[in-house]
């Protein structure tokens, strides 16, 4: 289980953890791993039900609670590579994603130019677990890393060039486990160490070693935890905070799949199961992190493929509208939760299975058994890999630029999009809190624009400073506008 103790002074705390191993050890349990930050105190212990009943009255716990359970919706297809050529390895100094998942198949062709170092979070401790090869047992980590490194690997193969622009560091956090009546390998976390503790050295790890480390992707969460009401912030969460202040980097996060909305009524009910304020859809650990950039999922430009032509193929989920399985917000306290969207895929039903036109194009962590190099998957995962797909160039654009700047640019350039489903077509900026807040909680600020982002041209400009400013100030800037702006009649924006 992990306990978690409410924060006390370091002297008592000490004190407390003493006496408190002592008691477990003395009845055959025993505490594996002690993760103590400036906002928590957890402990992995392995316990017996006599210890868990006489700890259960202890004033000093804050919560006792099971370790978190990966969640993955894989489904590895394909397509074939023809002719396609692969660009030569990124500039030294290119900026790095590092993506903490279930490792990385570093030979994999479409990846090997590009991976700048590949560990097991197993690396890092002294404690012993199964293994600690980083390669990638589950496949996701493989998939999340091809679009973080290509943005859309479609619009890649049919240019047929995939030319890296950015270097891969892949710290594995997920382990594969073969489950005993299927035969497959399921997801599994460390059973020994604190994920949270995994996560700050993983991280820290590759900030002090790769100076050009300035983006984290976290395409993964813990779909028991949801922030649903007023109820306080998860550690995780806190911790992505924490490193994200203290390192200067920037995470993005995906907002959590809904892997149940066939149980939600789908498709007749949607969208309204996701405007509905219940627990069951909001985002998920760690997506509710303050300072990360939270990705939700809208679905690509409609249509069905074409492998089943005699069946009537069809999805509620038109261009742009919100990806049947995307979690929606609040955040913390209200916060807007996501901040962004992006195409992750859709849900497309065709005859009696479903079709992959539903899906979008990565590499495939499978390529030699299946004699293939891309496969088709959907999912917030793949939607917030590539918005750090986007930071990252921006980051290899602009350098100097800070992680408030980058995320800044990123977010100014974002917009709702037209299409969308009722009623969220309904709601506009002239509206209600309450009404707003249904548009907002599942688009968040909209679809990012990578080429407003990035620059201005001739008749859209955008204006940056960066600067410190007090509390309850103002700071005004002062720009000339050119004459034709002044003298032309009619609207001007």
């Amino acid at each position: 289980v992990d306990i978690e103790l409410w924060k006390m002074g370091d002297k008592q705390l000490n004190a407390f953890l003493e006496g408190f191993k002592r008691l477990i050890e003395s009845k055959q349990g025993r505490i594996s791993d002690t993760f103590i930050t400036k906002n928590f105190c957890l402990l992995r212990a392995h316990l017996n039900s006599e210890i868990l009943d006489e700890i259960l009255i202890l004033r000093e716990i804050a919560l006792i609670d099971r370790p978190p359970k990966p969640y993955l919706e894989l489904k590895v297809l394909g397509t074939p590579l023809e002719d396609v050529e692969i660009g030569s390895p990124p500039d030294r100094n290119a900026t790095a994603i590092a993506v903490l998942d279930s490792g990385i198949f570093s030979n994999q062709p479409l990846l090997s130019n590009a991976v700048g170092h590949a560990i097991s979070t197993a690396t890092l401790k002294t404690t012993r677990i199964k293994e600690d090869s980083p390669q990638d047992d589950v496949g996701h980590g493989t998939q999340v890393a091809g679009i973080a490194l290509y943005g859309d690997v479609k619009e890649c193969l049919e240019k047929k060039t995939l030319n890296p622009e950015l270097w891969i560091l892949s710290a594995k956090v997920m382990y594969g486990e073969r489950n005993p009546i299927t035969g497959d390998l399921d997801p599994k976390y460390d059973e020994e160490e604190l994920l949270e503790h995994q996560f700050e050295k993983a991280v820290k790890y590759f900030a002090e070693n790769y100076p050009n480390c300035r983006i984290v992707n976290l395409s993964l969460g813990d779909e028991t935890k949801t922030m649903f009401g007023n109820r306080r912030q998860f550690n995780l969460a806190t911790l992505v905070d924490e490193l994200a202040k203290e390192l200067q980097l920037i995470f993005v996060v995906s907002a959590g799949n809904l892997n149940h909305f066939n149980e939600k009524g789908f498709p007749d009910s949607y969208p309204r199961y996701l405007i509905e304020n219940t627990h069951d859809v909001k985002i998920i650990d760690p997506a509710s992190s303050a300072l990360a950039i939270t990705v939700g999922s809208i679905a690509q430009e409609y249509g069905p493929s074409d492998q089943n032509p005699g069946d009537l193929a069809y999805s509620p989920a038109q261009t742009h509208y919100p990806s049947p399985f995307t979690r929606v917000g609040p955040g913390y306290k209200g916060m807007i939760k996501p901040e962004l969207v992006e195409v992750g895929g859709n849900i497309i039903a065709s005859g009696y299975a479903q079709d992959i036109g539903g899906k979008i194009m990565t590499v495939n962590p499978r390529w030699v058994q299946e004699a293939r190099l891309f496969s088709l998957v959907s999912g917030t995962s793949f939607a917030a890999a590539k918005i750090s797909h986007f930071a990252a160039k921006l980051y290899n654009r602009y350098p100097h630029y800070s992680c408030n700047l980058i995320k800044a640019l990123l977010l100014a350039s974002a917009k709702i999009p037209h299409e969308r489903p009722e009623p969220l077509n309904e709601i506009d900026f002239k509206q209600s809190d309450a009404d707003l807040g249904k548009l907002l909680f599942v688009y968040g600020y909209g679809k990012a624009n990578f080429d407003f982002a990035s620059s201005s041209d001739d008749s859209r400009v955008c204006l940056i400073a960066e600067n410190a400013i007090l509390p309850d100030s103002v700071h005004l800037y002062y720009f000339d506008l050119p004459e034709e702006f002044i003298e032309q009649a009619g609207s001007r924006t």
